[in-house]
């Protein structure tokens, strides 16, 4: 839990002390969105920084920096980066379930020359996992003509 003493975002009511309580659940979720399995050193880092930039956005926000034409493009750009991120998140792991039947089949659907050239052996590719270690990819090897 983070608790963010003197500070509340909107006016504390009267005779009430001032913080802010972020819940264990509220900051393992923002953790995991950040970075899934972030380390335990890195997750305290991103709670002081949070805590930090949680006073200054609301000081930032009193100042009206929100309603600015700038803020609204680095928003808009921030978006894009985002986004971005999560693509390659998201492909990555798509990536590291491709199963030696799928890069097969794929490679059979798309070599322009698969269809056109004689084979000559086979190609072994070997591919590091997750669990570290390798698993051989039987392939078609191409002819590659005699320079001339």
């Amino acid at each position: 839990m983070i608790t963010v003493n003197g500070f509340c975002p909107d006016p504390a009511p009267t005779g009430s002390a001032c913080k802010t309580v972020v819940t264990r659940a509220q900051f393992e979720k923002l953790t995991e969105a950040l970075q899934p399995g972030m380390s335990l050193s890195l997750r305290l880092n991103v709670a002081n920084a949070y805590a930090r930039n949680l006073r200054m956005s609301a000081a930032a926000e009193q100042h009206g920096l929100d309603k600015t034409p700038a803020f609204a493009e680095e928003m808009r750009y921030a978006r894009i980066q985002l986004l971005s991120q999560d693509l390659n998140r998201v492909l990555q792991a798509e990536a590291n379930n491709i199963t030696d039947t799928d890069l097969e089949d794929y490679y059979q659907r798309t070599s322009p020359l698969s269809s056109r050239l004689p084979w000559r052996g086979s190609l072994s590719l070997a591919q590091s996992t997750s669990q570290q270690h390798a698993r051989t990819i039987k392939m078609p090897a191409r002819r590659i003509p005699a320079p001339v």
